[in-house]
């Protein structure tokens, strides 16, 4: 018969559309429900509840239904959060698991995964999961592979100790006999750059040894995140009124502002211009400056003592938004060309010219195609096409979704591979990307030469039985 839409695709690229397994989508997805920024790079399903929170992740059938009642523009899928399970498994959660509570833990996720998610997400560098053992996620894990889940896990520590925490991280798949994905794999701060190849070689043993670890990774070289890590675990035991009387304190307060120094040095030794605000409530104008912006602003010099202060301050009003410009090129490039890499965003659903966000939300699958596919040929566009669609559905169980073929949903994304690339950069993030012609959601056309179309196609996923 006759088709009802025709795209011009010639001398085009029709492939898949992007699924990108780590978002944070969850965040504003009933607020924005079109998630313009991703559909409009090629992103037709979206994964949220990475890094050991989901929010309104209390109940995932619940979550599921609100959105399923949103109407939405991409496919939307679930983890549950570790950090979220604990919370509400434990009392206090700034301390080791008790037997009882990891009982509790386990029928949480199991109940989480039979409501539809499609694994459990970790995130061991914030609250509080940062109080988690290695026994403890081992047996998480277990309850997530009993249900066919897999682990997305954001390791202990990214920068000295990212060696030590890709170990972990494997003993736990080893461990639990569960497929690991590692969230957003790099080496942060100059202490540890070059260690990508060692990264690499250590899920190359793994694989080898028939453990299943994967990682993914966003294509920038600067993280975005909160200031949790710039404090000592023991200092965040009661939150953030704990950490208030104790930096009433005079001995207190020097342990801290030792560490919180420390933090910093460790990422960008002592160039502030590396530490960027993306978003922060209490000074809105704040959003896209860096540390020492904000410093000179004030008449400060802009060194680590007056920068703890900053942190200080800044945390005990509301916990911001933080981008750091500290990972290598080499080592980006060197676990893009991995053959155990997917790619992802690790963004959020933006609203549009609000806050400064990481520009990753809005161009991480057009840099890929564009920067490091035709600019640099690091990697030839099959697998850079492999790594952002039938990889990552792979992983999530998908069969009729990250391919084009009879019988699964059409997902499509139509580009132009002479011209695509993202145009969101650190200082004006709320750019779309160019070169990205038609998306196709369940076979529905909801963007259009770099607009949005307003249809709602999306459907809510459940981790298959």
């Amino acid at each position: 018969g006759k088709a009802d839409l025709t795209i011009e695709a010639d001398e085009k690229i029709v492939a898949p559309g992007f699924i990108d397994i780590h978002t944070h989508a969850d965040e504003k997805i009933k607020q924005v429900s079109t998630a313009d920024n991703y559909l409009l790079q090629g992103g037709t399903t979206v994964i949220g509840g990475n890094c050991g929170r989901l929010k309104g992740g209390e109940d995932i059938r619940h979550h599921l239904n609100e959105i399923e009642k949103t109407r939405i523009s991409p496919n939307y899928g679930v983890l549950v959060g570790h950090g979220d399970i604990r919370t509400q498994a434990m009392e206090n959660a700034t301390r080791v698991a008790q037997e009882k509570e990891k009982k509790e833990m386990v029928s949480l996720i199991t109940k989480g995964l039979r409501e539809g998610a499609f694994g459990v997400s970790l995130g061991l560098e914030y609250w509080p999961g940062r109080y988690a053992s290695t026994e403890e996620l081992v047996e998480v894990a277990k309850a997530a592979n009993e249900e066919g889940g897999f682990l997305a896990g954001h390791i202990r520590d990214e920068q000295a100790g990212v060696i030590t925490s890709v170990g972990e991280a494997i003993e736990v798949a080893r461990k639990a006999e569960i497929p690991v994905l590692i969230s957003h794999l790099k080496a942060c701060g100059s202490s540890v750059w070059g260690s990508g190849k060692t990264l690499i070689s250590m899920l190359t043993m793994a694989q080898a040894l028939g453990i299943e670890v994967t990682a993914d990774q966003y294509p920038y070289r600067a993280s975005s995140t909160g200031l949790s890590q710039c404090f000592p675990d023991w200092s965040l035991e009661n939150e953030v009124d704990g950490l208030e009387e104790l930096l009433e304190e005079p001995s207190q307060r020097r342990r801290i502002r030792s560490y919180a120094k420390s933090q910093i040095e460790l990422r960008v030794g002592d160039d502030l211009s590396l530490v960027q605000i993306a978003a922060y409530e209490g000074e809105p104008d704040w959003s896209g400056r860096t540390f020492e912006d904000v410093l000179k602003m004030r008449g400060l010099e802009a060194n680590l003592e007056n920068a703890v202060d900053l942190v200080i301050e800044m945390f005990l009003y509301q916990d911001p938004t933080i981008i750091y410009h500290y990972i290598l090129d080499e080592d980006l490039e060197t676990i893009l060309r991995s053959p155990f890499a997917m790619l992802v965003s690790d963004g959020y659903i933006c609203e549009y010219e609000k806050d400064s966000p990481h520009p990753r939300s809005y161009g991480s699958f057009p840099r890929v195609l564009g920067r490091y596919v035709r600019e640099k040929s690091l990697i030839p566009v099959e697998k850079a096409i492999q790594k952002m669609t039938s990889m990552p559905a792979a992983r999530l169980g998908l069969h009729d979704r990250g391919r084009i073929a009879v019988g699964a949903w059409a997902d499509i994304v139509v580009f132009d591979m002479d011209t695509i690339m993202d145009k969101s950069t650190f200082s004006n993030p709320h750019q779309y990307p160019k070169g990205v012609h038609a998306v196709m959601v369940n076979g529905v056309l909801t963007a259009k030469d770099g607009k949005h179309l307003g249809q709602k196609a999306g459907k809510v996923l459940y981790k298959k039985r």
